[in-house]
């Protein structure tokens, strides 16, 4: 299976946070580096995102009652 490239843009509506907050992950150094650089753009592939952070679908806040 190909792995998709996704851009801050994805990754943010993905995880339900704002670009800026990706941006500013970046920038700290508290994500990932961009797996390729498309013209300006940086991409990272699904499974580095995933290898991250909690995948997607498991993103989902639980109340701790």
């Amino acid at each position: 299976m190909a792995d998709d490239y996704l851009t801050v843009a994805e990754i943010a509506r993905l995880y339900g946070i704002g670009e800026k907050t990706i941006t500013s992950y970046k920038a700290r150094g508290q994500m990932p580096a961009p797996d390729l650089q498309v013209g300006r753009t940086p991409v990272w592939k699904l499974s580095t995102l995933i290898a991250w952070r909690i995948p997607p679908a498991t993103t989902e806040r639980r109340d701790n009652a």
